[in-house]
């Protein structure tokens, strides 16, 4: 089967890694008018020596990246115009294909995460009063 590219991502192809679970967690801060929150990935491998995983980031702020327990080294690449910002993460072992990260070190990915206050993806809108 060839290997479908998507010309709209600069996250590691579905040839390198599959994203099997995304478990997302968030507050609405309306003061900041920004979102806040947790992303928690599961992962699967789709070659052997994985060592770190690219994802699509847009108008985000990382806080942190968390895998089991402890934080690990992210990158966020230049931002590339509609495309957003590259960020790679370093895994702790080397995953091999097939193997899922939250079952060989029992957690999943989380990356802490706040909007920025003009992305793209979201829009606050200011209450008016209405009088009749």
């Amino acid at each position: 089967m060839p290997e479908i590219v998507d010309t709209c991502s600069l996250a590691s192809p579905a040839s390198v890694c599959r994203t099997k679970h995304l478990h997302l967690r968030c507050s609405i801060d309306f003061t900041r008018r920004a979102l806040t929150g947790t992303a928690a990935l599961t992962v699967q491998s789709q070659e052997d020596n994985l060592r770190s995983l690219i994802l699509d980031t847009k108008d985000l702020t990382i806080e942190k990246v968390v895998i089991n327990g402890q934080e690990v080294k992210y990158t966020l690449g230049e931002r590339q115009s509609y495309k957003g910002s590259p960020m790679e993460i370093s895994l702790p072992i080397a995953l091999s294909n097939g193997s899922h990260l939250n079952k060989l070190l029992g957690r999943n990915i989380h990356i802490s995460l706040v909007s920025a206050r003009l992305s793209t993806a979201e829009q606050f809108c200011l209450a008016r009063t209405l009088r009749l």
